[in-house]
């Protein structure tokens, strides 16, 4: 029997850089949300090969140390030589990440639990298959803050965050569309500028009683040591709008920087952007100003 059911369980979509990290650490200061450090066994267990591997996305992680392509075709064989195919292979995947998640949450105390690994974005149909009643809290915040954060991280690789930013706006951006199972859409901005109201929503969505202890992170959950961003989250106990426009502070003090968010923007689909919440537009207007106002300073 599995050791944690769909409705236990809920992920949060949502891009790489993106606050999913605070978000994670509000919901597992919940009195019945268990929220751990990124499992990312999700990415890990597609790679098996039967549906595919992530090296196909161009992604700079896809590369695996073993062959993708021997990979696949072994999974191949092998699921045909289950008695009931590809449903005995879910079965297993699905029963070891019941298991584990299951016993996180045992060893927590609570009822929920929450697997925030932004990268999980990339595998939305395969987690559906998986959890077919699971929940999502889908996170986005403004693309060029993203882009800008994203660089940071991949040590100024432009042609790699062109990728990045295509292949997360188009998966986040499909998953808001389809809707594959219930979502709840929440934008980082007014997360940080309206936390209560945010927080009671998700908290509706996810039937739990809104609690106030959520706004008080640093106070109510352990600080994160595992995959995340743990070093910015970590120096607050509550949430804050500090670093919302902290790319335009950022652009304005060195305007070159913004040749390589408008590479990253300019990837991106206009109709992901969109359902992002965002207008395309007002985007690429935004980091013209910071610009422009960088290089008359």
């Amino acid at each position: 029997m599995p050791e944690i059911d769909d409705d236990q369980l809920t992920f949060v979509i949502a891009p790489p850089r993106s606050g999913s990290t605070l978000l994670a650490r509000m919901l597992g200061s919940h009195p019945v949300i268990h929220a751990p450090p990124e499992p990312q066994l999700v990415p890990a267990l597609f790679q098996l090969g039967y549906y595919g591997h992530v090296k196909d996305s161009g992604l700079r992680d896809g590369a695996m140390a073993y062959h993708p392509g021997v990979v696949a075709r072994s999974a191949e064989t092998l699921v045909r030589g289950l008695p009931r195919g590809e449903a005995d292979y879910i079965d297993a995947l699905k029963l070891f990440l019941t298991t584990l998640y299951g016993r996180l949450l045992a060893k927590s105390g609570k009822r929920m639990l929450v697997d925030k690994s932004p990268r999980n974005s990339l595998y939305v149909d395969f987690i559906v298959r998986l959890f077919p009643k699971t929940r999502f809290v889908i996170l986005t915040r403004d693309p060029l803050a993203v882009a800008w954060s994203i660089r940071h991280q991949l040590g100024h690789v432009d042609e790699q965050l062109v990728v990045e930013m295509a292949a997360f706006t188009r998966a986040v951006g499909t998953c808001i569309r389809e809707r594959p199972v219930e979502c709840c859409h929440v934008r980082y901005e007014r997360l940080v500028a309206n936390a209560e109201q945010e927080m009671a929503r998700v908290c509706d969505f996810l039937k739990v009683p809104y609690d106030a202890k959520m706004l008080d992170y640093g106070a109510n959950s352990e600080a994160w040591e595992g995959v995340g961003d743990t070093i910015v989250v970590n120096k607050h106990s509550r949430p804050t709008d500090e670093h919302v426009d902290k790319w335009a502070r950022d652009v304005m003090a060195d305007p070159a920087k913004g040749t390589a968010l408008a590479k990253a923007l300019r990837a991106c689909r206009e109709e992901d952007i969109a359902s992002w919440g965002y207008s395309f537009a007002e985007l690429e207007a935004k980091l013209e100003r910071a610009v422009r106002e960088g290089r008359q300073t």
